[in-house]
């Protein structure tokens, strides 16, 4: 397995979630409101900096309509 540091991950996680947020043409606010997660929060984790909870990425697998293993393989 690949070694990521700390950045880089939060750098890919980001990604993955923008790219399966942007394949179902949802913006921010809809996830936000799906998911009960703040819009801005949402915003830091995009970019990579924000490092979320394990509870927060169940949120956010649940408003995107996946399971949480698919955002971690991913990665």
């Amino acid at each position: 397995m690949k070694y990521l540091d700390h950045r880089n991950f939060n750098i890919k996680l980001g990604a993955v979630i923008r790219k399966l947020r942007e394949e179902q043409q949802m913006s921010r606010f809809t996830l936000a409101n799906i998911s009960d997660v703040n819009e801005k929060y949402i915003g830091k984790i995009e970019r990579g900096e924000s490092s979320p909870s394990c509870y927060i990425l169940k949120k956010l697998s649940i408003g995107l309509k996946r399971e949480l293993k698919e955002i971690i393989n991913n990665l």
